[in-house]
């Protein structure tokens, strides 16, 4: 997000990019639609725009590596069938 600031950033896309973690002054972790990736991808200000499977460009810096990989981890993490239910969920006993 080269040259652009938060507040640009959601007036540009709104509620279309979903912003999940930020690492100021370049790197944006956010969830898109496909349809807003095209535009995404097409705005200048906007130096890389990656996918999960995509390579990490070499050209990011070690702290923007990190906050890549950190997410990139985190989000493959296996998750349990109960995660996010309420306790006592149907099928489910608190422990």
């Amino acid at each position: 997000m080269r040259g652009l600031s938060l507040e640009a950033f959601e007036d540009a896309y709104g509620p279309a990019v979903r912003l999940l973690h930020l690492l100021p002054p370049r790197a944006a972790i956010v969830q898109v639609d496909p349809a807003v990736l095209a535009r995404l991808t097409a705005d200048q200000r906007v130096e890389f725009a990656l996918s999960k499977a995509d390579p990490v460009p070499e050209q990011l810096t070690e702290a923007e590596l990190m906050f890549v990989a950190a997410w990139r981890r985190a989000s493959a993490k296996a998750r349990g069938a109960g995660d996010g239910l309420e306790w006592g969920a149907n099928g489910f006993e608190a422990p």
